[in-house]
């Protein structure tokens, strides 16, 4: 099987990524600080102006560039990019009506952690105003044939639940899947990567999949909480996952094209 063989391989990746990770960690307290204020700023409802005020203030700290994409009646996706040496985009998204802020938090730190990096491509990370978000970007980065710039597409979504396992979807490209596991391979254990694609689910990939992008790595734990329970989350698993993830978008942003 192709992509068994891949991962098999991805050891030799492992010891590039960890050569290659030059730069600030990521900093898991101070992600956790950014959580607890997009959670008081209310992140449960459809990115409210309170959260949306307070991402851009962190992208223009971090030296990126934050604009809004308007869609809707009021609504607004909102974007942080830093560009590269090359046209070739590398997006990170999560979604900011996200029960537990978890996704946002963690492109804020990823942003802090790349304010100085030397990007190869052009980083760009997006905070969906709710799942509508991720639909109306996808329209708009089609109608402006933008997608073909697109090397890698990274969703991610609950990734500071208290027992954290990171799984992706059928339908990620097997070379991220190979360079996700890579990155996650030096993390100290219980594993946090499941590997290999276990299933089908929806999510924010899935309207840039329609329109014929393939490059994607939708990253989240589906594991759902007991009945009538909120998401419990933890600043361990934040820590880990955004340990993880920058790894991966490091190693993306920074090598070239295959």
């Amino acid at each position: 099987m192709k992509l068994r063989a891949a991962l098999v391989a991805a050891c030799v990746l492992a010891s590039a990524a960890r050569a290659g990770a030059a730069g600030p960690d990521f900093d898991g307290a101070r992600a956790w600080k950014d959580l607890q204020a997009l959670a008081a700023a209310g992140p449960r409802r459809a990115s409210p102006p309170g959260a949306r005020g307070l991402i851009g203030e962190r992208l223009r700290q971090a030296g990126f560039r934050a604009r809004e994409a308007p869609f809707g009646d009021g609504r607004a996706n909102l974007i942080g990019e830093r560009a590269g040496r090359r046209t070739e985009l590398v997006i990170v998204a999560a979604r900011c009506d996200a029960g537990d802020a978890s996704g946002p938090a963690a492109l804020l730190e990823l942003a802090r952690a790349l304010s100085a990096a030397e990007l190869a491509g052009t980083l760009r990370l997006v905070f969906f105003d709710g799942p509508a978000g991720s639909e109306a970007l996808a329209a708009q980065m089609s109608r402006e044939r933008e997608l073909g710039r697109v090397r890698a597409l990274i969703t991610l979504d609950r990734v500071a639940d208290t027992d954290l396992r990171l799984e992706t979807s059928l339908l990620a490209a097997p070379e991220l899947v190979v360079r996700a596991f890579a990155a996650a391979r030096p993390l100290a254990p219980p594993p946090l990567f499941a590997g290999f694609p276990q299933a089908h689910f929806d999510g924010d990939h899935l309207p840039f999949v329609r329109r014929g992008l393939r490059a994607v790595l939708p990253l989240a734990s589906l594991r759902k909480p007991g009945r009538a329970r909120a998401p419990r989350v933890s600043r361990e698993s934040l820590a880990r996952a955004g340990a993880f993830a920058l790894a991966l978008v490091r190693d993306l942003a920074s090598a070239a094209t295959p």
